[in-house]
């Protein structure tokens, strides 16, 4: 089945990618596939929500014949600047408000904080970036991620897993792995030598599948048809645009 045929090169998620001529026709096809069991009455938010339903529906075909080494308490895929389009972010407040009080609170504190640390470092790197240039989030998502690299993504709870896991972004549903370097802990890879460590920091290779790609596109195009623009935005900074700021403020 073409949708879980891997891209040659990696593709970011969030941001899309160009495809290659022979892989392109490919593409075409899985997302021919993935439209036709995809609910396409629906729209903004429940088509992502339909999205993310259909994506773990293959994600579980792919494991059945496809092991990776991705675990319940690894994180390893969040300790960096993961970021969402809006309507993404919709879907993660909405979750939020039909929480119990004390762990909406808790989670809330959480991302304030990070909230507050992510600004200062936008302004920061915004200041000291050339003049004239336009200061959007996604101009400045190199230097922001480097920064950033390392640090839990603010909805990572205290156990090390999503406390948002039900609405977790796209990014984080296509994050998968076989690498043998993912999952281990630290004491585990320095007891296996200079070499383990080294391909540890350079982080696990993913795998990347067609699917993945399309169900990315398709939420981009749905944030394009709703808004008029994409806006792919770090999770934490969201909480500070005008749209969600009274929520967590």
């Amino acid at each position: 089945m073409c949708l879980f045929r891997r891209m040659e090169k990696e593709v970011h998620p969030s941001l899309g990618g160009h495809l290659r001529e022979a892989e392109n026709a490919i593409y075409q096809k899985a997302k021919k596939e993935f439209l036709n069991r995809l609910d396409n009455s629906l729209e903004g938010k429940e088509r992502v929500e339909n999205i993310f339903a259909l994506v773990d529906e293959l994600t579980l075909e792919f494991l059945k014949d496809n092991p990776i080494t991705c675990h319940y308490g690894c994180a390893w895929c969040c300790y960096q600047l993961v970021s969402c389009t809006t309507l993404e972010m919709e879907l993660i407040v909405d979750y939020l408000k039909f929480l119990p009080r004390k762990p909406r609170r808790v989670i809330i504190q959480r991302v304030k904080k990070e909230t507050l640390r992510l600004r200062k470092l936008h302004r920061k790197i915004e200041a000291s970036s050339p003049p004239g240039l336009p200061k959007r989030w996604e101009l400045l998502a190199e230097p922001l991620e480097k920064a950033h690299y390392g640090r839990p993504c603010s909805f990572l709870n205290s156990a090390q897993s999503c406390s948002i896991y039900p609405v977790r972004t796209i990014d984080c549903r296509t994050a998968k792995t076989n690498d043998n370097v993912c999952g281990k802990t630290l004491e585990e890879t320095q007891a296996e030598g200079v070499e383990a460590i080294r391909l540890l920091e350079e982080g696990p290779k993913p795998i990347r599948l067609f699917f993945d790609q399309v169900a990315s596109d398709l939420i981009m195009e749905e944030e394009e048809k709703i808004y008029g623009a994409i806006q792919v935005v770090p999770l934490a900074a969201w909480s500070f645009v005008p749209q969600f700021e009274e929520f967590f403020f």
